[in-house]
């Protein structure tokens, strides 16, 4: 096989799903399945190599079986070969390193492989190297940097060969002896991808079906090879808009070009309530950082809201830009106090500033706007919010606010890059903004026609795909009743599970939904199972694993069939797991 085609053997998105001959290889969500790795554990790490010692039951479960995620290969419904992931710490592999914080050092994002088992008859066959292509798809597709193993002394030879290397010394557990190994995923040896194309062109890869699948599946093979992004960024993108970003790029000085950027431009305004737009090269964050270098140049005294991780991060921005201003704050998950709000603004005297969050994305806490504005507005003072994850979301005025941000990679539907400024341009006019970087100057960027610099006209294109839904009063009003819709149907699918979401129905945003998973479900192994059956959710943010957390969101090309589809397929998990 030619060298330059083997980064090719692992797709970059494919359901845990695969077929060769009558052998399946899949994700073991039957209690049937989950009872025969039970006894394979027995099988192997108790009869076979005597790691554990014999209690007389035909059973064994493992420690990790919360967290684990089962991958197995089947032959007429019975497991013949299992191994287990999960990427939570502890890992096993860390009790046997004279310096267990190795990992962390060494391996950012790790997953550890466990209980690698193959029934005695199946060891010559196909399974073997069947089990771990699915594992090799799983790894690459979620985005893993190294796998953690232990390798038992009989096998430590095979382990070598997969492209294992050893981390520390042998050490014996029961009567088997383990070596510590880790391997990156980006760099499987040769013979291990030749081996994984040859499994690739032999398999019938098609997608796990809606529901956990049935001994001696056959799911249909018009179904798309695809995983549903529910993560806050990246959104699931449209077919338009990836033919859009396809594009042969052009100068961001072509006519077209500034065509299109300004028609965004009218779009996004009028998208909140008929204000004046800007876009700039950059996130959502680039874009806040632009509000707190014009604050800064007006040198007033302000307030900042703060309740939850985006808050907090406006609160870090003002202190960097030296802004004088106090910090009010709210436990997670509550919505904004107006009363407290209203009394904190006593303080502040005419031309002084509000910055809070109108979607804290963290949370999935919608803040109540329009008050704030009307509390500001009666005593002269400036509000300027965060609408990175409302934009796109729900329906927004923004007639009175100063500025708001957002940004072209969430609830928009386009790809990130683009940061998006909205307000009044005569009343940032009044900002003198000659000490402001250039980057990052908002008077600047809304009294420019055209890019002010250089914007990958790629970008540009995606985004006026994106918001062609967004462009009339009739496709808005369908499009955020069809947004609310799949928010409700995400926090009705969560409570059926006894998932019970952070915000309160009140005050929920219907594109993002943080949530606490059913009691006994890591939000690492909900994540891994939403993986199986093709959805990505997020469990991933740096918020949300100190807090037992997981996310939903529904931006950009979700629909309500997705999401009918994810329930009916957790739904079903979680009946078997209990």
């Amino acid at each position: 096989m030619p060298t330059e085609l083997l980064p090719h053997a692992i797709p970059a998105h494919r359901p845990l799903w695969f077929r060769l001959g009558d052998l399946v290889f899949k994700v073991a969500t039957e209690a049937s399945e989950l009872q025969q790795v039970h006894e394979l554990n027995y099988l192997t790490f108790v009869r076979e190599i005597g790691q554990h010692e014999d209690l007389g039951r035909p059973t064994l479960v493992d420690k990790f079986h919360e967290r684990n995620l089962y991958l197995i290969a089947t032959r007429a419904g019975s497991v013949v070969a299992m191994l287990a992931v999960h990427d939570r710490p502890p890992f096993s592999v860390a009790t046997r390193l004279e310096d267990p914080a190795w990992i962390e050092r060494n391996c950012p994002r790790p997953v550890e492989v466990r209980l690698l088992a193959v029934r005695p008859t199946e060891r010559q066959s196909v399974v073997l190297p069947g089990l771990l292509w699915l594992l090799y798809r799983h790894a690459g597709t979620a985005g893993y940097s190294h796998m953690l193993a232990s390798g038992v002394r009989q096998q430590l030879g095979m382990y070598r060969k997969l492209g294992f290397e050893a981390i520390g010394v042998e050490r014996p557990s029961g009567h088997a002896y383990f070596t510590p190994l880790v391997m990156p995923v980006e760099s499987l040896p040769e013979p291990m991808l030749r081996m994984a194309a040859r499994l690739e062109r032999r398999a019938a890869c098609v997608p796990t079906s809606a529901s956990p699948l049935p001994s001696n599946p056959d799911p249909p093979p018009t179904q798309p090879e695809h995983i549903v992004s529910l993560l806050p960024g990246p959104p699931e993108f449209s077919r338009d808009v990836v033919l859009a970003f396809a594009e042969r790029p052009t100068s961001h000085r072509e006519p077209e070009c500034v065509t299109r950027f300004e028609r965004c431009r009218r779009v996004l305004g009028e998208m909140a309530g008929n204000v004046d737009a800007a876009i700039l090269v950059g996130s959502g964050t680039l874009a806040n950082e632009c509000v707190a270098a014009t604050l800064a140049s007006m040198r007033r005294p302000g307030l900042v809201l703060v309740n939850g991780e985006f808050g907090a991060r406006l609160a870090e921005q003002a202190r960097r830009w030296g802004l004088e201003f106090e910090r009010l704050e709210w436990n997670w998950g509550r919505p904004w106090d107006l009363p407290r709000i209203d009394a904190a603004l006593k303080s502040l005297g005419t031309g002084s500033w509000i910055w809070g969050v109108h979607g804290e994305t963290s949370t999935g806490v919608l803040n109540p706007i329009e008050v704030l504005v009307e509390l500001a507005r009666a005593r002269g003072l400036r509000v300027c919010l965060d609408c990175v994850s409302t934009l796109g979301s729900v329906p927004l005025n923004l007639d009175g606010v100063f500025l708001a941000s957002s940004t072209s990679g969430k609830c928009l539907g386009s790809f990130a890059g683009l940061a998006v400024l909205l307000g009044n341009a005569r009343h940032v006019r009044d900002a003198v903004t000659e000490n402001v970087p250039l980057a990052l100057d908002a008077r600047a960027a809304f009294d420019s026609r055209g890019p002010r610099f250089t914007v990958p006209s790629s970008l540009i294109g995606a985004l006026d795909a994106a918001i062609s839904r967004f462009d009339t009063p009739t496709k808005r009003a369908r499009e955020y009743a069809r947004i609310h819709r799949l928010g409700a149907a995400v926090r009705a699918g969560l409570r059926r599970m006894h998932a019970e979401p952070v915000a309160p129905d009140a005050y929920a945003s219907p594109s993002v939904t943080t949530f606490e998973p059913p009691i006994g479900c890591s939000p690492e192994r909900l994540s891994l199972a939403c993986r199986a059956f093709g959805f990505e959710i997020n469990v991933r943010s740096p918020y949300l694993p100190a807090r037992g957390w997981a996310q939903i969101a529904t931006m950009g090309n979700v629909h309500e069939g997705d999401i009918e589809r994810l329930f009916t397929a957790l739904a079903g998990r979680h009946n078997h797991d209990s």
